[in-house]
């Protein structure tokens, strides 16, 4: 429809204003925020008026909003359910950035709306092309326009160092993506059909951060602005989940049984590594960097149950698991958003991102804390979350498996099941902290002890999400229906005993029983707070073994409250322990310090960046200077591709054996 070109071309225009203003920073705050604010409204209520349609009406698969010259745009129902998140987290982290660019680098404010804007554009077109060089290139142009936010702070050696593996990540993800629709197009062997499902898996997981090659995540997150860093990990991050739903599941294939194996596999790997590794963190948005590991790990687990789904004939849990996956990630994109600009807000009023130098700060920002600590608790899993609604799909489709499969099916359901109870309950563990750390307790250091609440913008666009998801935790069985048309077409088409309807009428208990929970909780709440009011205040003594006032040095931290669970998965986790002890009765002194390390970053990617470094150091001695030795670098480059190509073309002439004459003898 004309109206997607246009919101694009409004978001497109207003960040190139913006940036042609950059010599009058608050000329272009006001034109690049208008332009995103604006440009993602009409968006999103284009989406939802489309998803209306294709979702709940008759309408057909796939329509084409153009198709000229080889060039084509279209949309369908999975295209639009992975447009909404971008939409609506562009929508929102543009009003938070309004606050958060305020005194903090407003000077390049048309440098950032104008990279905030392209980086929103290259995300909303990357589902609606169906033709793969625009596809990989507008791909690329997500990586680039997002890189550039991600050192948005370059003056920082440690934003420039994210930035450089940001890049790097993304134009690796770019060349298996190449080497994928390569491989795609040519015949291939019965016994290589594997290889582009696991081409499309490693290209479209680098950008999704499964485990292995979730390189860029842990350094770009506490990089980037927070409202960007929103963006990345609610919608992004997610556009490598739908790439291997457009490319590598909808497709099928022979390779399919292999697929579900390899994406079950991975997500269980990254769903527990994912949470471990957050645990141990001291940065906030770092440690919400590993939870979206963790998260992504649970959508790709549960991708894998949908595909042996299908692949055993086991529609019902096909079906299951692949709601679980479109419902789980919808509830991280709105709960991630929220905890992402929450800790963008922290920042703002402290300067620091470190829970051991926060505490106490619930007193002084009590509408960010109350959103930060409310959306934490509804991500780690459990009720009365919104997030629970989805892991209580993968969980019935894991039971499933467990009821119905046999053998190494079900063996790994049963894996799944015990996977998600530990991820749960490290999530609890790992909210707790932080909120414990940050928002409770008394202040650390001054920077805690001066905050103050942050400016309506920021605070408003973290409480909206959190009605957000309040919205979704009541209207899951009501939106559910809206699948149905993907569902049936990822199962085959073919019947199940579980229909979308049952799924959306076993929502609806939980769903209820969520809400009366909350709506109780916040009536508990209420209630203290008016017996506090109503109530006199008398004066005493303390009893003889306490003290006057709580001081810091009484509470835990967030490393000494993680601790015994840090020593469980100290093998995993490479724990470093640097203890001060007490030496003396009453000692000046002590303190306990637990450093982690990622496996993956510490025993493969940085020895394989050595390594490219150093032969990077060695192809730079052929930039000799001599304009003579390039031209003859380029003559014999020119020279072997032609010889290679008249080989090539040899090879892929087409074998015509000589026709059997047969000859019919008569006796």
């Amino acid at each position: 429809m004309a109206y997607l070109f246009a919101c694009l071309g409004l978001l497109l225009v207003g960040g190139m204003t913006a940036l042609l203003l950059s010599s009058r920073p608050s000329l272009a705050m006001k034109i690049g925020s208008c332009s995103a604010i604006i440009g993602t409204s009409a968006l999103l209520l284009t989406l939802l008026l489309l998803l209306r349609k294709m979702g709940f009406a008759a309408s057909p698969w796939e329509e084409t909003l153009l198709f000229t010259r080889g060039i084509r745009f279209a949309y369908d129902l999975a295209s639009l359910l992975f447009l909404l998140p971008t939409a609506l987290l562009g929508l929102i982290a543009a009003i938070h950035s309004i606050g958060y660019l305020r005194d903090h680098d407003a000077k390049r404010s048309g440098f950032y709306w104008f990279s905030y804007n392209l980086t929103l554009v290259a995300m909303l077109m990357v589902p609606l092309l169906r033709s793969a060089p625009l596809f990989l290139i507008m791909w690329e142009l997500m990586g680039v326009a997002s890189f550039a936010l991600v050192i948005f702070d370059w003056g920082s050696a440690d934003s420039r160092r994210a930035g450089w593996i940001y890049l790097l990540a993304s134009h690796a993800g770019a060349a298996f993506l190449i080497l994928m629709f390569v491989t795609d197009n040519r015949p291939l062997s019965p016994g290589m059909c594997w290889l582009p499902v696991v081409l499309g898996i490693i290209g479209f997981g680098l950008k999704a951060g499964l485990p292995l090659l979730h390189v860029w995540l842990p350094s770009a997150h506490p990089a980037a602005p927070a409202p960007v860093s929103a963006i990345m990990s609610g919608a992004m991050i997610k556009l490598g989940l739908y790439g291997i739903l457009r490319f590598v599941i909808l497709p099928g294939g022979d390779a399919m049984l292999q697929c579900g194996w390899l994406l079950a596999i991975l997500g269980l790997t990254g769903a527990l590594l994912g949470i471990i590794l957050a645990l141990s963190q001291r940065n906030i948005k770092t440690l919400l960097a590993y939870s979206s590991i963790e998260n992504i790990g649970i959508m790709t687990m549960a991708y894998g149950l949908g595909v042996l789904g299908v692949v055993y004939k086991m529609p019902g849990m096909a079906m299951l698991g692949f709601s679980g996956a479109l419902l789980h990630m919808f509830n991280h994109a709105a709960l991630k958003g929220a905890l992402f600009l929450g800790a963008g807000s922290v920042y703002r009023a402290t300067g620091t991102l470190n829970m051991e130098k926060l505490g106490g700060l619930m007193k002084r920002m009590p509408w960010t804390g109350g959103a930060f600590a409310a959306n934490a608790m509804a991500l780690s899993g459990l009720p009365p979350g919104n997030a629970f609604l989805g892991e209580f799909l993968i969980y019935a489709a894991a039971f499933n498996g467990v009821i119905n499969g046999h053998g190494p099916l079900r063996t790994l359901s049963l894996l799944c099941i015990i996977t998600l109870a530990i991820i749960g309950g490290l999530a609890i563990a790992t909210y707790s902290k932080v909120i414990s750390a940050v928002f409770l307790g008394e202040p650390r250091n001054d920077c805690a002890r001066k905050a103050r609440e942050v400016s309506w913008t920021m605070c408003g666009s973290t409480l909206a999400l959190l009605l957000l998801n309040l919205l979704l935790l009541g209207l899951t069985p009501y939106i559910m229906p809206m699948f149905a048309p993907l569902l049936t077409r990822l199962i085959g088409g073919t019947s199940t005993a579980i229909t979308v309807t049952d799924i959306a009428l076993l929502l609806t208990m939980p769903s209820i029983f969520s809400l009366l929970l909350i709506g109780l909780s916040a009536a508990a709440i209420r209630w203290r707070q008016w017996l506090g009011v109503h109530r006199e205040d008398a004066e005493g003594v303390t009893w003889d073994c306490g003290f006057a006032a709580p001081t810091a040095r009484m509470e835990y931290t967030g490393t000494a409250f993680a601790q015994p669970l840090l020593d469980a998965f100290a093998g995993v986790l490479g724990l470093r322990r640097q203890i001060q002890r007490p030496e003396t009765l009453f000692p000046d002194a002590i303190s306990a310090d637990l450093q982690s390390q990622d496996l993956a970053l510490s025993g493969i990617w940085r020895p394989l960046f050595r390594r490219f470094s150093s032969l990077a150091i060695r192809t730079h001695r052929m930039q000799s200077g001599f304009l003579h030795a390039y031209i003859l670098t380029m003559v014999l480059a020119l020279v072997v591709m032609l010889v290679w190509g008249m080989f090539c073309h040899r090879l892929d002439q087409p074998t015509t054996a000589a026709p059997v004459v047969t000859e019919e003898i008569s006796k």
